[in-house]
């Protein structure tokens, strides 16, 4: 229950630092007011303060809410079209996982795209008490039938997918509805009349005039946002201006004030709806407390002609509408993708700052969540495409928070980012009952596959593929990957269960909708490791999440001398990883470790590891505060010098074994040259497993060598113990005991179990591996070729978790995360080790690279999986060997995947 507790407080701190504010617009000041702004075609260079010149266009209020906020110079939209950036915004999924798989846009006359069923920002919103609004270009359809009558009601609509109350253009301005849609109706409907006209539809209602569209629909945001003032609930303002889109029609208050012509003008007139948005949130005293989001759904128009031919004239006056990214909307370049993106929120995101970090609009959901202190999302139902990234809002992190970013171009092109490389597959899509394109036309050079480093080439002239083939591997191997990681909605599967229809439709069963992402948290030239001790929470993350523990050498292909000690380092998470040396031990080995353990009981304070007198090599354990940044008590015994080889769960007693015999009879698993009291008898009445109490520093044998051996009939062989670990609950301890390691035919490795009294001393000879604790009686291990549940006081297999469909390999070094939903397997084939990761709930499964190991596969300097989690449950430490030929440590973190 401790443990349980420390996991939770983690969890809280780190939802009050997201969320924690004052507002006099809301009572429930812990939670922020949301504000996200949508525009529409709108150029990654049409903004002040992304570059555009300040002669032909002025933006002070965009350029204020950068003044006031961060400005993201890497954010893009999962589309280059209006319909699949506004579906990925709302529900934190990519839009061809949906019917609309093609890369097009919904008509005016489609059905609701989205499923009532789906959680949307505002439905998770509303859960938390929000007030939710939507104002704007909606463009995402309604009802069920597959032709909208915009004569009845328009439901299902905004309203049944989270929001409180709607005012919208249904698709696009200027569409052929040319009215207003207020919640389940068109606005001022007065009959079923229609009288269609070329370019309308001839509703009875009263028609939008286009150049005071924006005005209007701003008026309508700025009163809703009004009228929150002194309300109890937190609000969501989704606020989808309709500019810049077609057709550019600047209203009377900015006609003639650019010198870049009437689309210079239409951006005028959205700067001003953004000034009277910030202006509204100053009226109502909900600046300090409000997260504003300014973003678009993708690139602006750059063809060399439009409906309008209004961009032609801006970029004949100099106007860089994209800035310097090659193509713009429609095209699979990063000129239809990347877009501005500004996030204010004051005391919170730094003013005036930048980042280059890789987000994407898809993103918003999983951070806005995270903004409101939400700590679980269900990603089989919820945003599963979407990266919590507010670290990137709120603070600098050093590592990119996401290694991939998919996009698709209007002609259903895929695209992947990883890093500084962009992969186009240069395979066009298209509509049911359409042919694709050909290879002929004005984008037929986006229908070949090719590479681009965007570091190097942000303009993309240069495609780098034939250079670089591994990349290329790498990457196509990630996109399709992604692809199959989630379903269509109206995805048909054959009576042997194989999908058809859809090209990459996969039956929802295939669907683990998580990835890993794997990051070096250390770095040569020397060596960092946390050693191989089981597992069973055993953290190397700090109590508060701060510090990570490790060991540091100078060298690793050889076992230490009892004279060359490890530095005792602490990795600061919160300092940029940075390493500071607090102490060294002398009990250690590159695969065992000193067996470090963060002590239950004071969890960010103390540390726990083992050491040696460097006179007598007697082994003990010391207690470290990392504190006070000195030790505060050691357990010697001096007629048995016994070290820690697993604390209790809940704190309070820690168990010991004999270092020296075990550096005797199995090298890898002690430490060289350690005092042994009885390296004369195979099976000793004074040694075998100990018991420590922490609070009086008494001992007391748990179970003997001379117990073991009349029990398992081992008389006359040498015996050790390894691999002790206690139950979750304290209630069991499991150990193996071995012996004759050097001799397969005559090898002991039988698993026992005994309580902590000494009880119930049991052998289970069912399994096998390297196991690890369920629960109280319940080990998770292998048993022939399956990874099973074995209950250790029924002496039974209960549960079998997969066979080699799932495990390549069973048997390897298991470790179940904190909250017990997160199974990974660690093993080796070739000289390669890698990961699995299983998602417990629905056996949901994925499958690192393969780390080289090259000289390190066997023996006592090997570098086993050992994978050990850390207290959130969402990321796991493992050594692996870094490209320099260094013993390192790596963080592989779950992504999608609550």
């Amino acid at each position: 229950m401790k443990t349980v507790l420390r996991i939770a407080s983690c969890l809280a701190i780190v939802a009050v630092w997201a969320g924690s504010a004052t507002s006099p617009a809301t009572a429930d000041s812990s939670k922020p007011n949301i504000v996200i702004i949508l525009s529409d075609d709108y150029g990654y260079g049409s903004a002040g303060c992304y570059g555009a010149a300040p002669g032909l266009i002025r933006t002070p209020n965009l350029d204020r809410l950068a003044r006031e906020g961060r400005r993201f110079t890497d954010a893009s939209t999962p589309s280059s079209v209006c319909t699949p950036t506004r579906y990925a915004l709302l529900t934190g999924r990519y839009c061809w996982r949906t019917r609309l798989n093609h890369g097009g846009v919904a008509n005016t006359m489609d059905p609701l795209l989205i499923e009532t069923s789906r959680p949307t920002i505002a439905s998770l919103l509303g859960k938390h008490g929000y007030a939710t609004a939507m104002v704007g270009k909606w463009h995402l359809g309604y009802g069920t039938e597959s032709r909208v009558d915009y004569t009845k009601e328009l439901k299902p609509g905004p309203l049944e997918l989270g929001f409180d109350y709607q005012f919208a253009v249904p698709q696009n301005h200027n569409d052929i509805t040319r009215v207003f849609v207020e919640n389940h109706k068109v606005f001022g409907l007065r009959s079923d009349k229609l009288t269609p006209s070329p370019g309308k539809l001839g509703l009875d209602a009263p028609e939008r005039d286009d150049p005071k569209t924006m005005e209007q629909l701003t008026d309508r945001a700025v009163a809703w946002l009004e009228k929150q003032q002194g309300q109890s609930a937190p609000f969501f303002l989704y606020f989808a201006p309709v500019a810049v889109h077609e057709l550019v029609t600047p209203s009377a208050r900015t006609s003639g004030t650019s010198p870049a012509g009437p689309y210079g003008d239409f951006i005028h007139d959205l700067d001003l709806s953004v000034g009277r948005i910030l202006g509204a949130l100053e009226n109502i005293e909900a600046v300090e407390n409000t997260l504003v989001i300014f973003t678009s759904d993708n690139g602006g128009v750059v063809a060399e002609r439009s409906k309008s031919n209004t961009q032609k004239q801006a970029m004949d006056a100099g106007l860089k509408i994209n800035g310097a990214l090659r193509g713009g909307k429609h095209d699979v370049w990063d000129g239809g993708f990347r877009v501005p993106f500004i996030a204010r929120w004051p005391d919170r995101i730094p003013a005036g700052s930048t980042s280059d970090q890789m987000i994407g609009v898809v993103d918003i959901f999983a951070t806005v969540a995270a903004a409101v202190g939400e700590t679980h999302l269900d990603r089989t139902t919820t945003a599963p495409d979407s990266v919590n990234v507010l670290s990137t809002f709120i603070g600098t992190p050093d590592q990119p928070v996401r290694t991939d970013l998919l996009f698709q171009s209007a002609n259903g092109v895929y695209a992947i980012r990883s890093g500084p490389w962009k992969w186009i597959e240069g395979v066009p899509l298209a509509r049911p009952g359409r042919k694709p394109p050909g290879n002929q036309g004005p984008r037929a050079n986006q229908f070949k596959p090719q590479l681009y480093n965007l570091q190097n080439d942000l303009g993309e002239t240069e495609d780098v593929s034939a250079r670089h083939p591994d990349v290329v591997k790498r990457l196509s191997k990630t996109l399709s990957l992604q692809r199959a990681q989630g379903s269509m909605d109206a995805c048909t599967v054959n009576a042997r269960g194989r999908p058809t229809g859809a090209r990459f439709c996969r039956p929802p069963a295939a669907a683990a909708e998580f990835h890993v992402q794997i990051r070096q948290l250390t770095h040569g030239p020397s060596h960092h490791f946390f050693g191989y001790i089981g597992h069973v929470q055993n953290i190397p993350w700090s109590g508060d999440c701060r510090y990570i523990v490790a060991l540091r050498t100078s060298f690793q292909d050889r076992m230490p001398n009892p004279a060359e000690p490890a530095d005792v380092v602490l990795i600061d998470t919160q300092n940029g990883n940075r390493i500071e040396k607090v102490d060294e031990s002398r009990a250690w080995n590159s695969q065992q470790g000193t067996m470090f353990y963060w002590n239950p009981a004071a969890a960010s304070r103390e540390l726990i590891f083992n050491d040696r007198d460097p006179e007598t090599h007697k082994i003990f354990t010391v207690v470290y505060d990392v504190v006070a940044r000195k030790r505060v008590r050691e357990y010697r015994f001096d007629d048995t010098p016994l070290g820690n080889s697993g604390v209790a769960q809940c704190g309070g007693y820690f168990l010991g074994v004999n270092y020296g015999r075990l550096a005797r009879l199995r090298p890898v698993t002690g430490y060289p040259g350690a005092f042994d009291w009885n390296s004369a008898e195979a099976a000793p009445a004074n040694d075998g497993v100990f018991l420590v109490d922490m609070a009086t520093g008494e001992k007391r044998l748990l179970v003997s060598f001379a117990d073991l051996a009349r029990t398992m009939d081992t008389k006359g062989r040498d015996l050790f113990i390894n691999h002790t670990l206690w139950s979750r609950d304290d209630s069991r301890i499991y150990f193996y005991v071995r012996g004759e390691f050097g001799n397969r035919d005559r090898r002991i490795d039988i698993p026992v179990s005994v309580s902590p009294d000494g009880a119930r001393l049991t052998a289970h000879r069912q399994i096998g591996g390297h196991p690890e604790w369920l629960d109280g009686t319940r080990l998770i291990g292998s048993a022939g070729n399956k990874m099973v549940v074995y209950d250790v006081d029924a002496k039974k297999i209960v549960e079998t978790l997969g066979g080699s469909e799932t495990f390549p390999k069973v048997g390897g070094d298991v470790a179940l995360s904190p909250d017990s939903k997160w199974l990974v397997v660690g093993d080796r084939k070739d000289v390669e080790n890698f990961y699995v990761i299983l998602r417990r709930a629905d056996r949901a499964r994925v499958q690192t690279r393969g780390f080289p190991h090259p000289g390190y596969t066997s023996g006592d300097l090997r570098v086993d999986g050992s994978p050990c989690w850390n207290r959130t449950s969402d990321a796991f430490l493992f050594p692996a060997i870094a490209t320099d030929g260094t013993r390192q440590l790596f963080v592989a973190r779950i992504v999608g995947g609550e």
